[in-house]
């Protein structure tokens, strides 16, 4: 089987999250599968797959703050008391393997504009599922007086077992983050990717899309070169639409 994976990873309040679409081969047939997950903030979460007529609703998935979905798994955060889920999508409907409670420190731009310039401010929240499975809160984390940016991680789920408390890592071995993907991936020998490296979107200037490099060894932020995201097969765009063909009846 060969596929791709396209992942928009920004908040529920924004239209489409996640697009799935999987190619199997079989001789000179070829058939595409695909799954849509849509979060309505404060409302629910709702998928839309391959044969459906009508968007299903996952149920108890109100407050949706953040959701990466990898290997037919949803990961769900809410904003409201920090409830994380995991909905396995192998099956027919979508089942509920796993909850806990992660803290989800939100942005109050009131709050922030009453702090110091030299004070590091909380932006954004956001989930990343590692190669093994793990499940990484990832933190950024700004400070005004140089417009500086930083990172802080957490492992908030193992693979291999319930965690009690989340742990701060301050490494991700030979892995490298897609934050915008919520994903970490292996490099190669070739494909020019830094280990143990954040690749990151953020405005700037009239550029609404630059990619920067927040290396965790260093804690130092960079811009990488144009040419690794040209040659690259992994997917960087934040604006990735996929919009499922069906009509209401």
């Amino acid at each position: 089987m060969r596929g791709s994976i396209y992942l928009l990873s920004s908040y529920c309040g924004k239209i489409m999250k996640y697009a799935l679409q999987v190619t199997k081969e079989r001789g000179t047939e070829k058939t595409k599968d695909y799954l849509v997950v849509w979060g309505f903030r404060d409302w629910c979460v709702v998928y839309f797959k391959k044969g459906d007529t009508s968007w299903n609703q996952i149920p108890q998935t109100s407050d949706c703050y953040h959701m990466v979905y990898k290997d037919h798994k949803l990961y769900f955060l809410s904003y409201i008391k920090g409830i994380f889920k995991i909905f396995d999508f192998s099956g027919e409907t979508p089942q509920q393997t796993f909850q806990s409670c992660v803290r989800v420190e939100l942005f109050q731009l009131g709050r922030q504009l009453r702090l110091p310039s030299n004070s590091w401010t909380i932006r954004a929240t956001q989930l990343v599922v590692t190669e093994t499975g793990n499940v990484l809160k990832v933190e950024k984390w700004y400070r005004a007086r140089d417009r500086s940016l930083s990172f802080r991680v957490f492992k908030v789920y193992s693979s291999g077992g319930f965690i009690k408390k989340p742990e701060q890592i301050y490494s991700l071995g030979d892995e490298f983050m897609l934050l915008d993907q919520g994903i970490t991936v292996l490099p190669n020998n070739t494909d020019g990717f830094i280990r143990n490296s954040i690749y990151f979107s953020t405005s700037h200037g009239k550029n609404t899309n630059d990619i920067f490099i927040f290396n965790l060894e260093t804690q130092e932020t960079e811009r990488p070169l144009h040419t690794l995201f040209d040659s690259s097969p992994i997917q960087f765009s934040r604006v990735q639409w996929f919009l499922p063909g069906f009509t209401h009846t």
